[in-house]
């Protein structure tokens, strides 16, 4: 239980993040040799295809999201639920695309490394612009959670008390913190962001690999305008295992964001 991916599974009323979390797992068991997989939800009833693939399913004592239909006030807790000594967390809504196997000869090294920037679908990096200005106003480092590694070490512990902070006094935070901050709820990539720059304001400990990215399927990342179906304009394909946007073949993890893909995705 040395090495593995973790990520929440928390449903709501309009999205099956169970259906999304198997397709996950069945892209890292397709292409990862070092593919174990832990999967953290609110209820017992998870799908038994789910519970077959997946090498862990944790079920929380407590939902701190319970009342919201975007469930991220829990994803402090990844350190104290991880069955790894080395974790990499991810989002439910992405695929594996390639073997990313060497990955952890380089993070095991470190104690916590983070997604900086992102890319899109045709190989370009992404490093701010539309949905990033409250980073920009805060001069907040550009981290995507939706990829984090950590170790279980003392730096990483403090870093998720930082974030349970946060997520704890949101209110407090962004009235006293942040500047130009209205959001209603604290965002994983927000309280991430937040939390490294209290921990290492600085940025002093910032490890940068360009492979450790993933791309994001966001219209503006993409280029797209609004008045477009991004489905259709990149028409998506997905055989054995291979993901491909745009005619793209990709090569990186996949955070295809729009739902509607899982659909397409489920062979």
């Amino acid at each position: 239980m040395l090495k593995g991916f973790l990520w929440y599974a928390l449903n709501n009323d309009k999205h099956d993040y169970m259906q999304m979390s198997y397709l996950l797992a069945k892209s890292i068991k397709t292409h990862c040799k070092i593919n174990s997989v832990c999967v953290i939800t609110n209820t017992d009833k998870v799908p038994a295809s789910l519970r077959k693939i997946a090498d862990h399913v944790r079920i929380m004592k407590q939902d701190d999201s319970e009342h919201e239909e975007w469930k991220l006030g829990n994803e402090y807790k990844s350190l104290a639920l991880t069955p790894y000594t080395h974790t990499i967390k991810l989002e439910a809504d992405m695929l594996a695309t390639t073997n990313i196997d060497f990955w952890w000869h380089f993070l095991c090294q470190h104690n916590m490394v983070f997604s900086h920037d992102c890319y899109d679908y045709k190989g370009k990096r992404i490093n701010n612009g539309h949905y990033r200005k409250l980073w920009e106003y805060n001069n907040l480092p550009n981290i995507y959670s939706g990829l984090t590694y950590f170790r279980k070490s003392k730096e990483a512990q403090k870093f998720f008390e930082i974030c349970k902070f946060i997520y704890k006094n949101w209110e407090y935070v962004k009235e006293n913190i942040l500047i130009r901050c209205h959001d209603k709820n604290a965002t994983t990539d927000m309280v991430f962001s937040l939390a490294c720059k209290i921990a290492d304001p600085l940025q002093n400990r910032k490890i940068d690999y360009d492979w450790f990215k993933f791309v994001h399927n966001k219209d503006h990342i993409n280029d797209i305008p609004d008045a477009r179906d991004s489905m259709r304009y990149l028409n998506p394909i997905f055989h054995a295992g291979d993901v491909w946007l745009g005619n793209y073949r990709q090569h990186r993890m996949v955070h295809y964001h729009n739902k509607k893909y899982k659909e397409m995705f489920n062979e």
